[in-house]
C-alpha cells in the first residue's frame, strides 16, 4: 500500500506540475451544458455554476495567456444556484508532495532501518 501511495502521489505531482507549467502560457476551459464551466488560467483551476448563463455553450478552447500566475484561493456564492470556486494549482502540488514524503516515512513492522 505504501509503495502504491508513493507511486501514485509522485505521478499526480508530476502531472499537476506539467499542467501548471503548460498553463502559464495559455488558458483553457470548457462549458458543460448551459450551467457549468471549468477553466485553467493563471496557474489556477476555476469551476463555476451559472444557471442559464451559457446560452451558447463553448466546447473546449485554448488561447494565449500573457498574465502572471495568481496564488490565491477564491470562492463566491452569488445566490440562485450561482457559485464559483478557484483553486491555485500549488495547493495540490503541496498535498501530493506531503503524501509522497509521508508514505516514505511510514514503515511496516517488518521493514529494516
Amino acid at each position: 500500500m505504501r509503495d502504491l501511495l508513493r507511486w501514485s502521489s509522485g505521478v499526480a505531482f508530476v502531472l499537476t506540475l506539467v499542467i501548471w507549467v503548460a498553463n502559464l502560457g495559455v488558458y483553457t476551459g470548457m462549458t458543460i451544458g448551459q450551467d457549468y464551466a471549468w477553466r485553467l488560467e493563471h496557474g489556477r483551476l476555476e469551476v463555476a455554476r451559472r444557471p442559464g448563463f451559457y446560452t451558447n455553450p463553448r466546447g473546449f478552447y485554448l488561447a494565449p495567456n500573457s498574465e502572471s500566475p495568481r496564488w490565491s484561493f477564491e470562492g463566491t456564492n452569488a445566490g440562485s444556484g450561482r457559485w464559483e470556486v478557484v483553486v491555485p494549482l500549488w495547493a495540490p502540488l503541496v498535498f501530493f508532495a506531503l503524501v509522497f514524503a509521508g508514505a516514505g516515512l511510514v514503515r511496516r513492522p517488518d521493514d529494516r532501518a
